[in-house]
């Protein structure tokens, strides 16, 4: 059922089947309740907005920091030990780590990924540090 939201979710869900004569079944899983303690992304004595995205493991990483703006400008950097800072059309959505072991691939070693996004309302949109990597 996982966090307190989805457990009020599925509990509502549960009872309007019920009170129209739905049978019901429940599957017991046990998961995290994810609670962010912040982020912060600092280059150069510059401060960043940005936030953790839901249910990354968190980290603590310093290292040269390279920037990508397209996929094969990724597939030609050379990242070990770097942070990358992904922004243009590669950064146009928030990167999943199911999807991102195949983007990744052929770069071991890297400590941190995050992707520091800005969307077209100016609102800045997660920082997303894939728990699969090494920290």
């Amino acid at each position: 059922m996982g966090s307190k939201g989805n457990k009020l979710a599925t509990g509502y869900f549960k009872n309007v089947l019920q009170q129209n004569q739905w049978e019901t079944e429940e599957s017991q899983l046990e998961v995290i309740d994810w609670k962010t303690a912040g982020a912060s992304l600092q280059f150069n004595n510059q401060s960043f907005e940005v936030f953790s995205s839901p249910y990354s493991l968190g980290c603590s990483v310093e290292g040269e920091l390279t920037a990508v703006d397209s996929i094969s400008k990724l597939q030609q950097a050379k990242l070990p030990d770097k942070i990358v800072l992904l922004h243009g059309k590669i950064a146009a959505e928030q990167i999943m780590p199911k999807n991102s072991q195949a983007l990744w691939k052929g770069h071991p070693g890297t400590r941190a990924i995050t992707a520091f996004l800005y969307s077209m309302s100016g609102r800045t949109l997660p920082l997303h540090p894939n728990g699969f990597f090494k920290t």
